[in-house]
């Protein structure tokens, strides 16, 4: 159990080692700096500031969450991971591993946004409106979405085998995917009768993503893990049949 931990750390950690990640969250930061003193200086409270900041890192951990499989096949490892002292389950667990700890990195990431938020605006935030927040349920949230979104991403990689077109084009169908379910979510709470289409939508991980972005709701968690558990359980299966060469 614990060379299958450290296997997942050592996925994660050479993630955050990237010029990626690191460029990325540089940006991310830049971008909700726009949001806290020129878009709407004082006028959210910290949520809505982790919102912003969310809805571009959204991006990002797609975009890493794809990389936990696919950079065993771009740096030709995943004969020798697979064929090794592993099995084939026990690798694929491994990556769900790391996509949970890459859940939390996002949560400490997240909770340094709304920390800055919160020490940019002392007079209509503050620390104390930052100690007051949802810790919890914003980790469990995070996670939920970074285990379900990354399980999907398995999927896909699993399926085309490919890294680098299937990285860049996924990450940006999801993230415009996800911008789109955002405005779902404002209209369907606006709307006394869902329509069958759209409540069926509303069981996607894409529209509980941006849910779980304004705030975590046990039924919405609950789905979301149950959907990464199908994904999952799918990239598995594809990942125990495929003859990697």
């Amino acid at each position: 159990m614990f060379k299958l931990l450290n296997l997942s750390w050592k996925t994660i950690k050479n993630i955050l080692q990237s010029k990626q990640y690191i460029l990325g969250t540089i940006l991310c930061f830049i971008y909700s700096a726009m949001w806290i003193f020129f878009i709407q200086p004082g006028g959210y409270d910290i949520n809505c500031y982790n919102f912003e900041f969310l809805r571009m890192l959204y991006v990002g951990i797609v975009y890493l969450s794809f990389l936990v499989l696919a950079n065993d096949i771009e740096h030709n490892t995943t004969k020798t991971i697979f064929s090794g002292v592993f099995t084939r389950t026990e690798i694929m667990i491994s990556k769900i591993i790391s996509l949970i700890l890459l859940g939390v990195i996002v949560w400490i990431t997240t909770e340094v946004n709304g920390l800055f938020a919160a020490l940019s605006i002392p007079n209509k935030l503050g620390v104390e409106s930052f100690v007051h927040l949802n810790h919890l349920r914003l980790l469990i949230a995070l996670v939920a979405t970074t285990f379900t979104i990354g399980a999907l991403a398995m999927v896909i990689v699993s399926i085309t085998y490919e890294t680098k077109i299937t990285v860049v084009v996924g990450s940006l169908i999801l993230g415009v995917v996800n911008f789109l379910a955002a405005a779902f979510v404002v209209t369907v709470n606006k709307l006394v009768e869902v329509p069958t289409g759209l409540y069926i939508f509303t069981k996607t991980p894409f529209y509980i993503t941006s849910e779980l972005m304004n705030g975590s709701n046990l039924n919405g968690v609950l789905v979301m893990i149950c959907w990464g558990i199908a994904f999952f359980i799918i990239s598995l299966l594809i990942m125990n049949k495929r003859e990697i060469k």
